[in-house]
């Protein structure tokens, strides 16, 4: 509540800033009484998962081994560094 006081002027008995108060949290009582807070919470853990652990190394490798594959300088015949 303090912080949208502050956004209203940081009055705590602002009308507006009771009104906003009171619509967020029946919409966040409404989300948790019909289970959207644990199946949201459920596919963002999935999805970061899925980020972390399996995409994000692929692409990490495959990004690498290409820059390395085009960047590397042509070799030079009977030259060893």
């Amino acid at each position: 509540m303090r912080v949208i006081a502050d956004l209203h002027g940081g009055d705590e008995n602002d009308p507006v800033a009771v009104a906003e108060y009171e619509e967020i949290k029946d919409k966040v009582l409404e989300d948790v009484s019909h289970g959207f807070g644990f199946s949201i919470s459920m596919k963002a853990l999935l999805r970061s998962f899925i980020y972390a652990y399996a995409l994000c190394p692929f692409l990490c490798s495959w990004l690498m081994l290409t820059l390395n594959f085009f960047s590397a300088p042509p070799a030079k015949h009977g030259h060893i560094p």
